[in-house]
């Protein structure tokens, strides 16, 4: 064997040759026979190698881990980490070093800074009082602002009727709002009233058929026998 047990390679006794005497064949061969069969076998991690023919052995007698195995060991350790209370701390840190707290405690109000990209890459704090929203759901600034003037207006419309513009001296149907001097004993500030025209070419009077809707007593003359009376419903 090329090597003793503590793998020191040696050579075969006899193989040293000594000045001018014949080299024998014998030991020659010996000598090359040997380095053949070290060359061949695997070398010793105490001369630089593994001491192993195959990968798998190579990797156990260095105590090394194949490449599998430390995605494996690195997931299932981070799976580990995450899975447990991390004390609040995210990473990466910010760019100055400091750390980020993520404190899970819903917060109510407006808060004074919030985190924006502009390139996806590149995070920001920005002043929420400052934040220029482009739009809403496809809709710019423009179109909100004239959806809101339009619907106001939609709004404003189904509560407001228009003035009466009629010029019948029978009428009996107003639009909410109206207001019309009634002949008649009042009935007190904001009080139900009834009237009608009731053939009556100059005035409405609190007798006959009434007109339409309901009607409040808004202010009376002097005399109390005529009254204002505004159209409510």
């Amino acid at each position: 064997m090329p090597r003793d047990g503590s793998q020191i390679y040696s050579p075969p006794p006899g193989t040293r040759a000594t000045t001018e005497n014949t080299i024998e064949s014998s030991k020659y061969n010996a000598f090359v026979d040997d380095l053949a069969a070290d060359l061949n076998t695997a070398r010793p991690i105490s001369a630089g190698g593994t001491g192993a023919t195959s990968a798998t052995a190579a990797r156990a007698a260095l105590g090394a881990v194949d490449a599998a195995s430390v995605t494996t060991a690195v997931a299932t350790a981070v799976t580990a980490a995450v899975s447990t209370d991390m004390s609040g701390r995210a990473y990466p840190r910010r760019s100055d070093g400091a750390a980020i707290n993520i404190v899970w405690a819903g917060q109510g109000g407006t808060p004074g800074w919030i985190v924006g990209s502009d390139d996806g890459v590149n995070f920001r704090p920005y002043n929420p009082p400052g934040i220029n929203v482009g739009s809403v759901g496809g809709w710019s600034q423009a179109t909100i602002a004239n959806q809101i003037e339009v619907r106001a207006q939609a709004w404003a419309n189904t509560r407001m009727s228009p003035p009466y513009t009629g010029d019948w001296g029978g009428e009996t149907n107003f639009p909410v709002g109206t207001l019309l001097l009634v002949n008649g004993a009042y009935p007190g500030r904001n009080a139900a009233v009834a009237f009608s025209p009731a053939g009556q070419v100059d005035k409405y009077i609190t007798s006959g058929a009434a007109v339409a809707g309901t009607w409040r007593a808004r202010g009376a003359a002097w005399s109390f026998d005529l009254f204002l009376a505004q159209r409510v419903g």
